[in-house]
């Protein structure tokens, strides 16, 4: 849990940090779109696939 009044981007480096550190086979990461280019390149430079996936509007 984090403050709502952390932005999206430093709260997903902050995460993909963490991840790479402590889970080396991880190589993908899904986010909400929410999250921008700084935290896909982020993971790419870790090693890790960010994929920005949209909500179903059906659901």
């Amino acid at each position: 849990m984090v403050a709502a009044s952390m932005h999206d981007n430093a709260i997903g480096i902050t995460l993909l940090d963490k991840v790479a550190a402590d889970n080396l086979g991880v190589v993908k990461s899904w986010v909400a779109a929410g999250f921008k280019n700084a935290v896909i390149e982020h993971g790419r430079s870790l090693g890790i696939e960010v994929e920005v996936v949209s909500r179903d509007p059906q659901t």
